[in-house]
């Protein structure tokens, strides 16, 4: 019976992941960036146990079954791959909005600088944390771990043991630059509801810059937050009042 209900949450959590994966890819269809194209082929079980070994800890069952699927993808920032989908006409993205999808050995070693650092330093308390999100009061602990990432400790984590109140697996915002924020309550959610609620032309939610390798505004990035609005613009009376403001 045990083996039983294992083997059942493990096909539960696969088909759910799977669901959310597919949807998320869609949504990127609509932005024009071939997602799969740029996706690793997915990592073997003994991968994510040996990263799991070094950890200390377990990962959420949904990371685990989309480290199966897909072991990171490729930086999008590499030319031959700008290059390959540009003439594709396809745009580039990283996976998770900002930040890029990491492979389980580039996780690890981030999570294991990150981890270098905590133990020297120790952790102070982060900014921007809201008070209703139940995170940690610190600007790091060793049972995040940063699945997603740009420049300088920038992404997202899943948080293998939330206080009271927080799910574990849950998705928080982490790094120097930015609030931390309760995301999603699991990866899952993560995908499902952005691809759900996000519209896909919503003004002032995504930015396109240049790549490098082809100096073409075709490299996307956006706030993964569903619940985001953009700010109003400012209505005739007040950009006139601004300019007569500047004129005393």
């Amino acid at each position: 019976m045990l083996l039983h209900a294992i083997e059942t949450s493990f096909v539960k959590t696969m088909d759910n992941l799977t669901k959310a994966l597919a949807a998320w890819i869609s949504f990127h269809d609509q932005i024009g960036v071939d997602l799969k194209a740029l996706l690793y082929p997915g990592a073997s079980e003994a991968d994510i146990l040996a990263v799991e070994s070094r950890l200390g800890f377990d990962l959420p069952a949904d990371l685990k079954a989309l480290y199966r699927i897909a072991d990171g993808q490729i930086n999008p920032w590499e030319a031959p791959v700008a290059q390959a989908q540009f003439h594709a006409g396809k745009n580039l993205a990283a996976m998770f909005g900002h930040f890029r999808f990491l492979s389980l050995q580039e996780a690890l070693a981030e999570h294991q600088e990150r981890l270098a650092i905590f133990e020297e330093e120790g952790t102070f308390e982060p900014w921007g944390l809201r008070p209703e999100d139940p995170i940690a009061a610190v600007d790091w602990r060793p049972a995040w771990f940063a699945f997603a990432s740009a420049d300088e400790g920038n992404g997202y984590a899943v948080d293998t043991a939330p206080p009271s109140g927080g799910h574990i697996g849950q998705i928080i915002q982490v790094g120097p630059d930015f609030e931390r924020h309760l995301i999603a309550e699991s990866l899952t959610e993560l995908m499902s509801q952005a691809a759900l609620k996000i519209p896909p032309n919503q003004p002032g939610r995504f930015a396109w810059d240049k790549h490098d390798a082809l100096d073409q505004p075709d490299y996307v990035e956006f706030n993964m937050d569903w619940n985001w609005e953009p700010p109003t613009p400012p209505s005739a009376e007040e950009i006139a009042l601004a300019k007569a403001r500047g004129r005393e």
